[in-house]
């Protein structure tokens, strides 16, 4: 049985938090161990620019930066209570 060992991730750039500056990471695929071996698995092929290639890191789940890739997950909206329209606006 295979066991996930990480997630595989990739620098997407960079940011500026509370005036530090931040590597953002985005999730390309999963590192697994297995009975025949280690084995990636990539969700996503990351175009590289420049010349200093791709370079890729497994964060292991209790010690992983939350991997981003610039899309925020949306929320449905909250079912509206008794009285109240459904309509926002």
């Amino acid at each position: 049985m295979a066991r996930v060992l990480g997630d595989v991730c990739f620098p997407a750039g960079k940011y500026i938090k509370d005036g530090e500056e931040k590597t953002r990471w985005m999730k390309v695929g999963i590192l697994l161990e297995t009975d025949k071996g280690m084995r990636l698995k990539l969700e996503a092929i990351p175009v590289v620019t420049g010349d200093n290639g791709l370079w890729l890191s497994v964060f292991e789940k209790n010690d992983q930066p939350r991997p981003t890739s610039g899309f925020k997950e949306k929320r449905a909206p909250e079912a509206a209570e008794e009285g109240q329209p459904d309509i926002p606006f």
